[in-house]
């Protein structure tokens, strides 16, 4: 695991449910950490 890999981890553990539940479909449909962050 890359190091912006476990920073993006870490931030989405802090988010709130519905902004982590969003933001791992996000992820799951392709789009980049860097574009959603």
């Amino acid at each position: 695991m890359g190091t912006l890999e476990r920073i993006t981890n870490a931030i989405i553990e802090t988010m709130p449910a519905q902004a982590k539940a969003a933001t791992e479909e996000a992820l799951a449909e392709g789009h980049s950490a860097k574009e959603i962050l």
